[in-house]
C-alpha cells in the first residue's frame, strides 16, 4: 500500500519517529513524503533536513501534476494535517483519484485553540453530538462540498472526542473517525533512559526561543511587538530568575530543554545559558524526570500534565502582551499554574507555594491529550485500520 504524507510547511526530524515511517516501511508500505514547502511557504528562512529518503519536492503546480503521474494503479492513502485540508484542496483535487483516500489528523490541539463561545452555537453542537450517537449524520458532506468547494477527508484522526468539530459529525462516517491520543502521548509510548538523576531535585526550563519569535513566526509578530531592548534583556532575566528560584526552592540543579528552533540561532545563542546544562530533542525525557518545570506557554506542558509535574509560568511584558497573553493565561487560570514575572522585582516564593491542581490536570488530559485506553502510536493505528478496510 502506498502512503503519501503531504506537508506544506517545514517539518522537523522528530516527525520521522512520530509518524512511524521506519516501522511502516519495514512492514512493506511504500512511503512518499510530499514536501510542498516551496509551493506554500516561499518566505521560509529555515529549511529543515529531509526526514525520509524518498521525499518529493513540489514548488509548482507542474510538479504536482508530474508526481500524480507516478502514482501506482492501486488505491493510495494521502495523509495530512487538518490545518491544511482546506487551503490545499485545489492541489489534493489534482492528486487524489476516485479510489484514493485522504486521512486528515487533528492531533496537536491545545486549550488556547479556537473554540466557539457563542451559546446558541454551543447548544446546537451539543444536539448534533447527541444525535450522532444514534444516527448516521455524515450524509451532509454533499452540502459542505457544494457550498464551500472543499475536499472532505475520508478518514479523520483525533486526539480526543472533545476536539472533534461538528463539521466532522456531518461529513465523515463514524467508523472512519479514529480517536486515539495527541502527539505528545505517542512519544511517551517509547520512553528513553533517564538523562538526569530523578533522585535529585532538578528543575527544567523549557525554552521557546521567545526572542526570535519575529523570525520564526513572521506572520504573527512584527518588530514593534517586542519591547525595547527585549532580545538583549531576555536571557539575562531568565538566568537571574532561574538562579533565584533554584535557591528559593532548594533545587539541586536546573537544566535547559532547548527549543528545536534554537538550532537556527546558534550564533545568537553563543554565551546564553552558559551556566546551565542544555539538551536538545530531550524535552519529554527531561520533564518526566524533573521535580518542577519552568516555561512560558510551551505546548510541551502537556508532558507536565501527563506526568503531574508542578509548573511555574514565566511572565514578562512580551509574553503577557495581547498576541500571546491568551495562551499564557490559560495555563495560569484554567490549569491553576503559578506565575512568576522575570522582568520585575522578584516576589517571595517557597516550596509551600508550589502545587498542582490534580482535578484541572485530569480535565485537561481528558479534553486534549487522551480519553481512551489505546496504547499504540495513533498514526500507525489509524493506517493499519484503513489498510484492513481497503483490502
Amino acid at each position: 500500500m502506498t502512503l503519501v504524507f503531504f506537508f506544506p510547511k517545514p517539518i522537523r526530524a522528530s516527525r520521522r519517529e512520530l509518524f512511524q515511517l521506519d516501522r511502516l516501511e519495514k512492514e512493506g508500505y511504500n512511503i512518499v513524503v510530499l514536501d510542498a514547502t516551496k509551493y506554500y511557504d516561499k518566505t521560509n528562512k529555515f529549511p529543515q533536513p529531509r526526514i525520509y529518503h524518498r521525499t518529493i519536492d513540489c514548488a509548482t503546480r507542474e510538479d504536482f501534476v508530474n508526481f500524480a503521474k507516478t502514482l501506482p494503479n492501486e488505491p493510495v492513502l494521502f495523509i495530512t494535517s487538518d490545518l491544511y485540508v482546506n487551503s490545499a484542496s485545489p492541489v489534493f483535487k489534482s492528486l487524489i483519484r476516485k479510489n484514493d483516500k485522504l486521512l486528515a489528523y487533528k492531533t496537536k490541539a491545545f486549550s488556547n485553540g479556537r473554540f466557539s463561545e457563542n451559546k446558541t452555537r454551543l447548544f446546537l453542537e451539543k444536539i448534533i453530538r447527541n444525535l450522532d450517537k444514534h444516527f448516521a449524520l455524515h450524509f451532509f458532506n454533499f452540502y459542505y462540498k457544494r457550498k464551500y468547494g472543499i475536499l472532505i477527508p475520508d478518514y479523520y484522526l483525533f486526539s480526543t472526542k472533545y476536539i472533534i468539530p461538528v463539521k466532522i459529525y456531518l461529513t465523515v462516517k463514524k467508523q472512519n473517525r479514529f480517536v486515539i491520543h495527541n502527539d505528545d502521548y505517542n512519544l511517551i509510548l517509547n520512553p528513553e533512559p533517564s538523562i538526569i538523576d530523578n533522585k535529585k531535585k532538578i528543575g527544567v526550563f523549557v525554552d521557546q526561543a521567545i526572542p526570535f519569535a519575529i523570525q520564526t513566526h513572521p506572520q504573527l509578530y512584527k518588530k514593534e511587538d517586542l519591547p525595547k531592548d527585549y532580545v538583549e534583556n531576555y536571557y539575562e532575566n531568565i538566568e537571574k530568575s532561574l538562579f533565584y528560584l533554584q535557591e528559593k526552592l532548594n533545587l539541586d540543579e536546573i537544566v535547559i530543554a532547548l527549543h528545536p528552533n534554537s538550532n537556527n540561532f546558534k550564533k545568537e545563542l553563543v554565551g546564553k545559558f552558559a551556566n546551565f546544562r542544555t539538551f536538545s530533542g530531550k524535552t519529554m525525557d527531561l520533564i518526566r524526570d524533573a521535580s518542577i518545570i519552568f516555561t512560558h506557554n510551551s505546548t510541551a506542558l502537556s508532558y507536565a500534565v501527563i506526568f503531574e509535574k508542578p509548573v511555574i509560568i514565566f511572565k514578562d511584558e512580551f509574553v503577557m502582551g495581547e498576541k500571546i497573553k491568551k495562551g499564557t493565561c490559560f495555563f495560569l487560570n484554567d490549569l491553576d499554574m503559578r506565575g512568576f514575572y522575570i522582568d520585575r522585582e522578584f516576589e517571595e516564593i517557597s516550596n509551600n507555594d508550589i502545587k498542582i491542581n490534580k482535578k484541572r490536570y485530569k480535565e485537561y488530559t481528558q479534553n486534549f491529550i487522551k480519553d481512551n485506553n489505546i496504547q499504540e502510536n495513533s498514526y500507525y493505528y489509524a493506517i493499519s485500520k484503513i489498510k484492513q478496510e481497503l483490502k
